[in-house]
């Protein structure tokens, strides 16, 4: 009975941690799943959780465009933040898409950032 108690604690740690990805890794898996059903315009989706107060960090937003546009024919278009909640969108089309994702005035552009 003990044997048993211990395999089924086990089991649902085992299953725990491979829920618990880190951010970027989940973001990617999202990212590639809209890839899949965007057309030739663009796929809005929050890629955070800021549930629970988790955000990618602009060099991870990076990392997780150039694991998008590897894995596939997509990339992240953009990333607009909302100036008063803070919670971000992420545009996602295709690689070859001409498809211009606009904000309104109360959304901020945070990726890509150029620098003039």
């Amino acid at each position: 009975m003990i044997k048993l108690r211990s395999m089924i604690g086990l089991t649902s740690i085992i299953a725990l941690a491979s829920c618990l990805k880190p951010l970027d890794e989940r973001a990617i898996d999202i990212a590639v799943g809209e890839c899949n059903v965007v057309g030739n315009g663009a796929s809005i989706r929050n890629l955070d959780l800021p549930g629970e107060k988790k955000y990618l960090t602009l060099s991870e937003i990076a990392y997780v465009d150039k694991v998008l546009q590897e894995k596939n024919d997509c990339r992240l278009g953009a990333v607009y933040a909302d100036k008063v909640t803070g919670d971000r969108e992420y545009a996602i089309q295709k690689k070859n898409s001409s498809f211009v994702v606009d904000y309104p005035s109360d959304y901020t552009k945070i990726y890509p950032h150029y620098c003039d």
